[in-house]
This record gives structure tokens, sequence and C-alpha cells, in this order.
């Protein structure tokens, strides 16, 4: 089965540091990959690509909130892999890509 899930999530002035101020822009998780070359430019900054993530769970962790009883799940995961979908016209410009290549 698959299913996307929209991670972004809109932040509230609750949700924020004193000094920021709430964003229009929905926030999403992120991760940091070290010692890897995939082949993205200083260009490629800001641009969206799709890829296939292989994760491995690692926790699931559910809150019940005793005001209003909402519940509430975080997961934690490990990321083993990734495959890029990369634009035939950005692979052109990037001879090192290899479209779909696994990273």
């Amino acid at each position: 089965m698959k299913k996307k899930v929209n991670l972004g999530v809109k932040q509230s002035s609750s949700d924020m540091v004193a000094e920021s101020r709430p964003s229009k822009e929905p926030y999403y998780p992120s991760f940091y990959i070290e010692n890897k070359e995939l082949s993205l430019t200083s260009k490629d900054v800001s641009k969206t690509f799709k890829a296939l993530v292989t994760v491995k769970l690692k926790s699931r962790n559910e809150r019940v909130n005793d005001k209003d009883k909402s519940k509430k799940v975080d997961y934690s995961f490990d990321v083993h892999d990734i495959t890029f979908d990369i634009p035939d016209d950005h692979a052109s410009a990037s001879p090192m890509l290899d479209r779909k290549s696994k990273y």
C-alpha cells in the first residue's frame, strides 16, 4: 500500500521561540547527509526533488492531551537510502547525475 503524507506543519505563535515570528510557510522535518556525493550543486539549493526513501522505524510515541483528550503520535526513523527522481533537463546540466540513482 502506498500512502503519501504531507509533513508540512503550520507553526503557531505558541510554537515559536520568543525572538522569531510565525511564518506563513509550513515547517518541514529535515535530515542531514554527510560525506556522500549527490552531484547536486549550490544552484540546486531551494529546489524540490522527488525521492524514494528507505527508512527503518526506530520508535513510535503516542501522547494524549489531558485537557482535550486529543491524541498525538510521533515517529523516529533511520534513513537507510534515498533514490532521487531528477528531471531530465537537470541531468543534462550535471553529467554526474544518474537519474533515479540510489545513494
